[in-house]
């Protein structure tokens, strides 16, 4: 959306809107670009009404049409082993590049979760959220609050070194 500005936060006036639709499984980045088209169209309609001289249309915002996203801080990447997988993986679906990717945390050091996908659940009598109950070829699967999700692209924070394969198998993530 090409809005004027105004004084409170994106309330002012709508002068051109372009948009896709993007439907989920997509990571952050290809979002990102998809979206980034939609921003180059309307900037060009916008500079296009700038230099013909026509009069640029003003349209008043609906303000209950309107939503809005709240800004990430650290601990919104934070991974919450307890919720079900899908959930899991859609969070480090979209913190991905070029944002900092998820994380939690493995014997006292921050690993950042690049990569997940989805396995078959089984029934667990003891489902302790965030343990490993499978390694396979060296990528962990973990036991989510519901639904199982095998890490398969993850880094140590501090140094950017892989976490796979897994050194050890007896390891809660938390």
């Amino acid at each position: 959306t090409a809005l004027f500005a105004a004084a409170t936060y994106d309330t002012g006036d709508i002068i051109c809107q372009s948009s896709t639709s993007i439907h989920y499984p997509v990571k952050i980045a290809d979002a990102i670009r998809i979206n980034n088209e939609n921003y180059i169209k309307a900037s060009l309609e916008v500079a296009g009404m700038i230099s013909s001289g026509e009069p640029i249309p003003a349209k008043a915002q609906q303000e209950e049409a309107a939503t809005y996203s709240l800004w990430r801080d650290e601990e919104d990447y934070h991974i919450n082993w307890q919720q079900d997988a899908e959930r899991i993986r859609r969070q480090i679906d979209a913190t991905g590049y070029p944002y900092k990717h998820s994380f939690c945390m493995a014997d006292g050091k921050k690993i950042r979760i690049v990569e997940a996908e989805i396995v078959k659940d089984l029934h667990i009598e003891n489902r302790d959220a965030g343990k490993f109950i499978f390694v396979e070829e060296g990528n962990p699967v973990v036991v989510c609050g519901k639904g199982l999700l095998k890490i398969t692209n993850a880094i140590f924070d501090d140094n950017k070194e892989s976490f796979l394969p897994v050194k050890k198998f007896r390891t809660r993530l938390l």
